[in-house]
């Protein structure tokens, strides 16, 4: 093999290396405004978990005939409906849709409505509408 033919091998062989070296440095796409919403519901179901911790913990037992009752508002752990309706870079709305639960604890005293096991009186279904700027969520 000729030294010209060395170096124009040579020359190829540094291309495609550079070639293949810009393509691993290039970002990769961001994630649609549908996928970055699936993560935005998990966040908020997480967030709603944390509020039904809340209202638990802040029940106020009342005496209601001969029992102790309390109430407080949890959320059931999967939403309904998760839903998209934005694509990226523009701007859009989702909707997430889960079941509130309306609960309630019972017994002869405080102390026995607080180690009762909740009793779910009342489902409601809710709906919340988010908007998408085009970039991220908001609410």
């Amino acid at each position: 093999m000729s030294d010209r033919s060395r170096a124009t091998l040579f020359r190829v062989a540094l291309i495609g290396t550079l070639a293949l070296g810009t393509l691993a440095l290039t970002p990769a796409p961001k994630a649609s405004a549908a996928q970055s919403f699936d993560s935005f519901c998990q966040e908020w179901m997480g967030k709603l978990a944390q509020r039904e911790q809340q209202n638990a913990a802040k029940v106020e037992y009342k005496s209601q005939g001969s029992q102790v009752v309390g109430t407080y508002t949890g959320y059931e752990k999967t939403p309904l409906r998760c839903q998209s309706r934005a694509k990226p870079g523009a701007p859009g709305v989702g909707t997430l849709v889960y079941n509130e639960l309306h609960m309630r604890k019972a017994g002869s005293s405080v102390e026995g409505a607080k180690q009762s096991s909740p009793e779910v009186v009342e489902k409601v279904e809710v709906m919340e509408i988010f908007r998408f700027d085009g970039a991220a969520w908001k609410y």
